[in-house]
């Protein structure tokens, strides 16, 4: 394995362990709703991802809006092409169907057929990138 492939792969393990022990998934209020926004730096320290589910996560299909900023400026980040893969943490599967990811406003992204095909514990894994910036992060959502 590869300098790049070893810190990459440690670098989502920090992500998962730092994203378990801050309970991601959790609105900023601290209540038990997860519909709320949840903001997380990115991996690289490149990004800050924010993430909104438009209603109380459940089985089934879900919509998201993830909006990005430069870490550094905390300017909007547009023009981003942002990956966004749900994946069921028990059993290591990615959620079915092909999600549809739409910049609404400048740094600002709808994303649509979101599928969580059973309840359990799901990993919402977001990957960004323009020109020479690229950036990850995850999100834990609890599925009822």
């Amino acid at each position: 394995m590869d300098t790049r492939s070893r810190a990459r792969r440690s670098a989502w393990a920090m992500i998962v362990l730092a994203a378990a022990a801050a309970g991601c998934g959790g609105s900023e209020s601290g209540d038990d709703s997860q519909a709320g926004p949840n903001t997380t730096l990115g991996a690289f320290a490149q990004l800050e991802f924010t993430i909104t589910s438009t209603g109380e996560p459940m089985e089934g299909v879900n919509s998201f809006r993830v909006d990005l900023r430069d870490a550094g400026t905390q300017a909007p980040f547009a023009g981003a092409s942002l990956k966004v893969t749900p994946v069921m943490r028990s059993m290591g599967h990615e959620a079915p169907g092909d999600r549809v990811v739409d910049e609404t406003a400048e740094g600002s992204y709808d994303v649509e057929n979101v599928v969580f095909s059973m309840p359990g514990a799901w990993d919402m894994r977001l990957r960004a990138g323009r020109d020479d910036v690229f950036d990850e992060a995850i999100f834990l959502y609890e599925v009822h």
